[in-house]
């Protein structure tokens, strides 16, 4: 579900950004799609104003596209997937901790990307339960 922002000072806002879209787990088309089940591969989906931003993240590249408005993006992924809402207020001038141990997987690079730094949180179901349960991002 939605992360709710506490009421904030206006000094404390001036470091925060809001950002609000989708979080899209799938099914992925790799070997290791067994393992993690019911969702292998996790994608964001950003808003900014009436455009949508597609973060397509893969450990060895990613693809980020702009979506123009109009443009009916739910259709891009499979009947089976499960779209998340969110909306976070996320410090801009913050550093993730590194993890030498850990691959820089599609989950790592949307948790960096919304400001998790949950060593723990591995698969995208993982991530899903996070979120759902309101934990503070």
């Amino acid at each position: 579900m939605l992360v709710k922002a506490e009421k904030q000072s206006l000094l404390k806002t001036t470091n925060l950004q809001q950002i609000d879209g989708f979080i899209v787990y799938s099914v992925g088309s790799h070997w290791w799609s067994c393992l993690f089940k019911p969702w292998s591969h996790v994608s964001l989906i950003l808003r900014k104003g009436s455009d949508y931003i597609c973060f397509e993240p893969s450990t060895c590249f990613s693809d980020i596209v702009l979506l123009p408005k109009g443009t009916k993006w739910r259709e891009c992924f499979a009947k089976d997937a499960y779209i998340q809402p969110f909306r976070i207020w996320r410090k801009t001038q913050g550093y993730r901790c590194w993890h030498l141990l850990q691959p820089f997987t599609c989950v790592e690079q949307v948790k960096a990307f919304l400001g998790i730094r949950k060593w723990w949180i591995f698969t995208p179901n993982q991530l899903k339960r996070y979120i759902e349960n309101g934990q503070r991002i």
